[in-house]
């Protein structure tokens, strides 16, 4: 069960390598946002 209650969570699938998307919270020189992004490319190492 997912620990995020947002609605998309466990939900929303890469095309290129099936993983899961996860929300991210980004800050980019002050200005905050939250994108979503595929696990594989926030962990490099996790097997695909």
């Amino acid at each position: 069960m997912p620990s995020c209650n947002h609605c998309f969570a466990q939900i929303v699938i890469c095309a290129e390598c099936g993983k899961l998307y996860r929300r991210v919270h980004w800050n980019n020189h002050g200005c905050k946002s939250i994108v979503w992004r595929c696990i594989s490319r926030l962990e490099p190492n996790a097997p695909t």
